[in-house]
Parts: structure tokens; C-alpha cells; sequence
């Protein structure tokens, strides 16, 4: 009797304990568990939602000293955790054990989840691809994680005193999404030197605006090694960025799923495509002697244009500006080859006639650094171009007159008008030049829906599919409008035909702010991080047409793009290795000599030994890698 008592008790032991596990284990499509840590589900009850944000100016390591964490958790920089393990089901739930008033034997009801994420509630393709925009119906998350974000800002001086954690847009967005993302604000020039320190401390924030740039390796070495997600992982997480991926152009495409089973990076896309920026003159000074913007046609029109500006123009210092990089919107692509120079990778390479070459080396090269030569030997070229990054550098010469030729978005022209010493200063778009009348251009800027940021996340970020998540949020139909806008009431309202409408605070500033500048920091800063810019918003005031039209302009050249290498070529393991073994000396050495030719610094007569001493160095070798890998993605495109 005893034994059968006994085997009774055991039994229903046996049941209680079943029905209990089981209840715990029913999966939702929210599941926040990110993979690539076990330890690090739920965020700590003592995180902060407005968490101080960070503002660094030197290398330091980027440390928020208010973090807190959890003993023996491995975590990343600025994030804070409980020592609640990860939930694969999607609910956060405590690492112990929790009564429950429900009679022995029965399951209690799951808790509902703190996440709501996309994954699942959405209709796909066959290939998994969203056949539609996805729009989140609330906050992505009512728990306290807190994701670090590493990112810049170009007008520091106008943050405010209480930091940028504290702007509209950013608490703005916090309130939407339910996400504490604590802003880590480098400084532009200092990123390269302080991503070096982070990756020297194995301490990367969870998300890194531009990572892919600044990371200094090749993308899938980024995965590979450990640094980066890789978000082909987590393509569930990101509905709208699948979506428009896909849907827009093919440069979009390509670039994101050239690498088949790798996606490195979340892009700024833009709803519309356009040639995004290139040259501007002064349209007052042309006018002084009987012409206009549409006269400049041929190199040698900017030439002699350029020589009536230093000599007759009183205050013109340096008639032309260029940057560090020299050519950032190959505006000189009438040469035929690639005129931006990189001074931190290997040079994009072009194809002529299925032939691949690499810029920097060839005829066509040599002929463009004599042309530079020539004007910077004239002085028709700020001689300071070396120090410029970007061209908020030099924008105290284009306020002051002291330039007449420099590049930039149509939607910075209305500021730097304003601003001018000259009242009567008026910027008007050049046309792209050739080099005789009839030539067709095959490397020129060209549209695309491609923006200039992106977003990388760490592959040690604590919980992947909310960073994933809060990205695409900027996707979203919602996300879209307040990144690109702003904050209703303050930089925008809709106007009497339901259009959104820029506000006066915006557009005329009162503290003299620009609205090109103000659009990067009072909305999300497109020229660095992810999301879906609405590209009208630049232009959507009394008097915005006339910057839209710039856009046309430039797009109105013969361009076949035929020269140009496709986004989507990827390359071997072995050759990512072979590139990155010959890149670091051929890199320094192409920063060192031919940017030197460009301003006279390093004579033309020594070019067929700079060429010599490139191809002892390896770059036929990098040569015929790209030729490898472009041959084998025309054999699978066509």
C-alpha cells in the first residue's frame, strides 16, 4: 500500500512539474533574444530613460559612467542590464521562480510581452521579402533597455547646454518608439582615432552610425571577426528596410544584398532619387561680365571663369574650394576615371569595356593631375584644401566672398545667402563639365535612392532585434515622417492642402541657425545615420522650388554610367585577405604622392616612377582581384 501511495505521489509530482516547464516555453514571433549573448534579455530597472549623452572631443574611450551592470554579464558600452537571463518566448521574466495561485497541474497563462516587434506580423514573398510597408501601431518596447548609439553631429556649437539627449526630436522619438537610446556625439574629425580606441578596448557602443567607414577593415571581415551582426540574422526585425531594399533601385539592391547570406549595414535611403549635390557659382559675379551659369560648359570655361574671379572680383582669395578628398562628387569625371581620392581604403575601381582599372595611375589620371597643378599653381584653388574634411570648413570663405566655386546641397544655398557679406550673392548650379562640346559622360554623379549614412550594429549589442527594430522604426511610415520633419508644432505643422509644411523656426532660425544645419540635428542627421528621408522636406517652404529645380539641373547631362563598377560585387575570403595585406602600404602611398601632384607639392616629372613604384607594390595584383571579382558577379547578373 505504501509502495502504491508513493508511486501516486511520484506521478503527480511528476505532472505538476511538466505542466509548469511547458507553460514557459510557448514562443511569440517578438522573441528579443539577440543570439549572440544568452545573458542579457531585459534591461535593469535602474536604467534612465534620459541617460546624460556623451560628447566626446578627443580619443578617449566613450564610457558612460551612469551604466549600471549586472556581476559576471558581458556587456557592451553604455548599456544597462539586470541579471535576468535572455527570453527566447519574447516576455521578460525573472531568472527565479514565481508562485502561482493556479490550482496544481494546470499551466498559468503567459504573460503577455514587453516587446512588439514585426517579426511575424507581416505578409512576405517567396523569398521572404515584405510585399509591404510595415507601420508599428505603438512603442516597440515598454522595458527599460537602454541602447548606446555612436554617432556625430556637423554643428556641435549649436547642441544644446543640456546635451543632445535632450533635443525634441531625440525625446521625441524616444516616446514613440519606448527605446532610452543614449546619443554618443563624437566629433566629426575624431571618429576614425576614437573607434580605433573602441575596438582596441573590445568596447564597440550597440550602434555605430558610419561604422563601415570608419571600422577600417573590408564588411565581412566586420562579421567575421566578431565585430558587427551580422543582420541578415535578424532580416525579420526590419520589415521596411527589406522592403524598400528591394523596391527601389538597383544601386540600393545591390548594395545591400550583394553579398549573398550578408547584410553589414542599415543605409539611408531617400523616396526619391536625385543627384543629391555638386558645383555652385556665384551667379552675381558671372553676371558682372555678361554671363551666366549656363555659359560654363568645358573645363576650360571653369578655367577662364575661374581666372575672371581671382582677377577681377575684389575679396577673392581662392575662387575654387575642394576638400581632402578632392573630388567628392566626380565632378571631373569628364577625365574618365574616378577623382575622389580616399586616403583610408583601396580606390574604387572602374570597368571600360569589361576591363577593370583602378584610378589614380593611368593617362587619363596623369592629365587630370596636371590640370589641378595648373590651377592650384595660378592660385585659382584654396591652397588650405588639405585641412578641409567636409565643407563646413571652409564656409567662412563662401560667407565672405573669398570663394565663388565650391560644391554643395541646394538646400545649404538659402543659408549661405542669407549669411553673405554681399546682400546681393546668389549661388546658381554648373552644369557637369566636359572636356569638348558632345562628349558623353560614363562615371558622372548620378541619382539614386542610396543616401550618405548608414547604421552598424555591434554583434555584441545585448538585444540585436531591438536595436534592429528601433532602426527600422525610421523606415516606417511613421518613423519616416518624424525622422525626416521633426517634431510637429516646431519645425513643421501641415499646411491648408494637408501637406507638411516647414514652420519660420526652421526656415529662418532665430538663432541664425541654417536650415541646412538645423535639418541635422533637429531631425535625424541623414548624412550619417540610417532612415527614410523624405526628400521634399528639404524644399517644403514658400520659395523651396527654386533649390528643387538645382536637382534637375544637374541630373540634365549625358551620362551613360557605362564606366561604373556595380554595388553588388563582392569578393572570396581569400581575396578580402590578399586586398587587405596590399591595401594599408598602397593606401599611404597613394595619400603621400599623387594628392601631392595635385597642388604642385611633388613635381609631374617624377610620375612614371610613382607609377613603378605602385606596381611593385601590388596594384596589378589588387587590380586583377577586382577584375576576378567582377568577372564572376557579370557570370551570375549578366
Amino acid at each position: 500500500m505504501k509502495r502504491t501511495i508513493s508511486l501516486l505521489i511520484a506521478v503527480c509530482l511528476l505532472l505538476c512539474l511538466f505542466a509548469g516547464c511547458s507553460g514557459g516555453t510557448t514562443g511569440t514571433a517578438n522573441a528579443p533574444a539577440s543570439g549572440a549573448s544568452e545573458s542579457a534579455g531585459g534591461a535593469s530597472d535602474a536604467a534612465e530613460s534620459g541617460s546624460a549623452d556623451r560628447t566626446e572631443g578627443s580619443s578617449g574611450s566613450t564610457q558612460s559612467s551612469g551604466s549600471t551592470q549586472s556581476s559576471g554579464s558581458a556587456q557592451s558600452s553604455g548599456s544597462a542590464q539586470s541579471s535576468e537571463s535572455a527570453q527566447s518566448s519574447g516576455s521578460a521574466q525573472s531568472s527565479g521562480s514565481t508562485e502561482s495561485s493556479e490550482p496544481a497541474g494546470t499551466a498559468p497563462a503567459e504573460e503577455p510581452s514587453v516587446y512588439h516587434l514585426a517579426a511575424g506580423n507581416y505578409a512576405t514573398d517567396a523569398d521572404g521579402i515584405p510585399l509591404a510597408p510595415y507601420e508599428y501601431d505603438g512603442p516597440l518596447t515598454e522595458a527599460d533597455d537602454v541602447l548606446s548609439f555612436w554617432t556625430t553631429t556637423f554643428v556641435p556649437q549649436s547642441v544644446p547646454a543640456e546635451g543632445f539627449n535632450a533635443m525634441p526630436n531625440v525625446m521625441g522619438e524616444r516616446e514613440k518608439t519606448g527605446v532610452n537610446v543614449e546619443y554618443i556625439i563624437v566629433s566629426s574629425e575624431m571618429r576614425y582615432e576614437n573607434i580605433a580606441v573602441l575596438l582596441a578596448a573590445d568596447d564597440l557602443p550597440d550602434i555605430l552610425s558610419q561604422g563601415l567607414i570608419f571600422v577600417g577593415m573590408q564588411a565581412r571581415q566586420t562579421v567575421q571577426d566578431g565585430w558587427f551582426a551580422n543582420l541578415n540574422d535578424y532580416r525579420e526585425y526590419m520589415p521596411n528596410y527589406m522592403y524598400y531594399s528591394m523596391n527601389l533601385d538597383d544601386n540600393t539592391r545591390t548594395t545591400v544584398f550583394g553579398d549573398p547570406g550578408y547584410i553589414y549595414a542599415i543605409y539611408a535611403l531617400t523616396d526619391k532619387t536625385y543627384t543629391t549635390m555638386s558645383y555652385l557659382v556665384r551667379e552675381d559675379w558671372l553676371n558682372r561680365f555678361d554671363m551666366t551659369h549656363d555659359d560654363i560648359r568645358t573645363v576650360d570655361d571653369i578655367h577662364d571663369m575661374l581666372t575672371l574671379f581671382k582677377t577681377q572680383v575684389d575679396g577673392c582669395t581662392w575662387p575654387m574650394e575642394i576638400i581632402s578628398s578632392v573630388d567628392v562628387v566626380n565632378f571631373f569625371s569628364c577625365y574618365d576615371t574616378i577623382t575622389q581620392v580616399n586616403a583610408t581604403a583601396l580606390p574604387t575601381p572602374y570597368v571600360v569595356n569589361g576591363e577593370v582599372r583602378l584610378p589614380h595611375s593611368g593617362p587619363n589620371d596623369y592629365e587630370y593631375a596636371s590640370m589641378l597643378a595648373q590651377w592650384f599653381s595660378e592660385g585659382l584653388i584654396d591652397a588650405n584644401w588639405s585641412a578641409y574634411l567636409y565643407t563646413a570648413f571652409y564656409a567662412g570663405n563662401v560667407y565672405g566672398g573669398q570663394t565663388g566655386f565650391t560644391f554643395m546641397q541646394p538646400a545649404e544655398v538659402e543659408g549661405y545667402e542669407a549669411g553673405a557679406a554681399d546682400p546681393n550673392a546668389r549661388w546658381e548650379p554648373v552644369h557637369y563639365p566636359v572636356r569638348e562640346l558632345g562628349q558623353t559622360l560614363h562615371l558622372a554623379y548620378s541619382a539614386t535612392n542610396m543616401g550618405y549614412g548608414h547604421s552598424c550594429i555591434s554583434a555584441k549589442c545585448e538585444n540585436i532585434p531591438l536595436a534592429v527594430s528601433w532602426c527600422d522604426w525610421r523606415y516606417s511610415p511613421a518613423g519616416s515622417l518624424f525622422s525626416s520633419y521633426g517634431v510637429e508644432g516646431l519645425t513643421w505643422e501641415y499646411n491648408a492642402d494637408g501637406v507638411p509644411w516647414l514652420t519660420d523656426f526652421a526656415v529662418h532660425n532665430p538663432d541664425g541657425i541654417t536650415y541646412a544645419n538645423l535639418s541635422n540635428f533637429y531631425m535625424v542627421n541623414f548624412l550619417s545615420e540610417h532612415g527614410m528621408e523624405m526628400y521634399d522636406r528639404k524644399y517644403a517652404y514658400d520659395g523651396g522650388e527654386r533649390f528643387m529645380a538645382m536637382h534637375l539641373y544637374w541630373a540634365d547631362q549625358d551620362n551613360d554610367d557605362a564606366y561604373k563598377w556595380p554595388g553588388g560585387v563582392i569578393f572570396t575570403d581569400e581575396q578580402n585577405e590578399d586586398l587587405a595585406r596590399l591595401g594599408d602600404d598602397i593606401v599611404t602611398y597613394l595619400a603621400e604622392n599623387f594628392l601631392a601632384f595635385l597642388d604642385g607639392s611633388k613635381s609631374l616629372t617624377e610620375w612614371d616612377g610613382y607609377v613603378s613604384t605602385l606596381e611593385s607594390m601590388g596594384w596589378d595584383e589588387v587590380r586583377q582581384i577586382n577584375q576576378d571579382a567582377y568577372d564572376e558577379f557579370m557570370a551570375a547578373n549578366g
